[in-house]
C-alpha cells in the first residue's frame, strides 16, 4: 500500500500529526543503546476516512522485529485496531517488561515519563475471560464467584480506566499493554 494509502485515507490534519510522530519517534529510538532497541514499541492514534468520508479513530502499534547492522529498524510488526481514545495523538512508547510509559506531549513537544496503570489480578482475569467471549455468568462460574461480584469488578474497572463497556475496556487494556 505504501504512502499513497495514507495520502488517500488520512485527513490532512492527521497526516501532519503522523509526520511529527515519525520524526519524534525515530529521534527517541535513535537515542537508545543498540542492544535495547528491540524492546520498545510505539503506539499512537489517528483518523482514517472511509469511502463515505466518515472518520474512524484507530490505534497503530509498531514493534521492531529486525534491525540493520547499524541499528535501524529493518522490519517491524504493525498492529492496527480501533482506538479506545477520543482524539488523535496519544503517542506512547513502552519498553517490554517495564512499568513505564513515555508519553509525547504534543503541546510542549516533550516526552513525559509515567508509570503504567496497574490492574488488580481479578480485573485482569475478568478482562481475559471477556476477550474469550465469556458472559458475566460464565466468568462467575470460571472464577468461582457470583455474577454480582463480576459486575462489581467490571464496574470498578470501567471507572478506573474511564470506559463504559467491556469492549472499550478490552481495547483500552490491549492498547495500553495492561493485559
Amino acid at each position: 500500500m505504501g504512502y499513497g494509502y495514507y495520502l488517500k485515507y488520512v485527513p490532512d490534519k492527521d497526516l501532519e500529526l503522523l509526520l511529527k510522530i515519525n520524526a519524534v519517534g525515530f529521534d527517541f529510538y535513535e537515542r537508545l543503546p543498540l542492544e535495547d532497541r528491540m524492546h520498545y514499541s510505539i503506539s499512537y492514534d489517528f483518523h482514517l476516512k472511509n469511502d463515505e468520508g466518515k472518520l474512524i479513530l484507530i490505534n497503530q502499534k509498531l514493534t521492531p522485529m529486525f534491525l540493520t547492522d547499524d541499528g535501524k529498524i529493518w522490519k517491524a510488526i504493525c498492529i492496527v485496531s480501533l482506538s479506545s481514545e477520543k482524539s488523535s495523538g496519544n503517542v506512547k512508547i513502552y519498553r517490554s517488561g517495564e512499568n513505564k510509559v513515555y508519553n509525547y506531549n504534543l503541546c510542549t513537544n516533550v516526552w513525559e515519563v509515567e508509570h503504567k496503570m496497574t490492574l488488580t489480578k481479578r480485573e485482569v482475569e475478568i478482562l481475559q475471560y471477556s476477550v474469550r467471549g465469556y458472559t458475566i455468568n460464565e466468568i462467575a462460574d470460571a472464577i468461582f464467584v457470583s455474577p454480582d461480584t463480576v459486575k462489581f469488578h467490571r464496574k470498578k474497572l470501567f471507572e478506573k480506566i474511564d470506559v463504559t463497556s467491556i469492549t472499550e475496556a478490552i481495547a483500552y487494556a490491549t492498547n495500553n499493554k495492561l493485559i
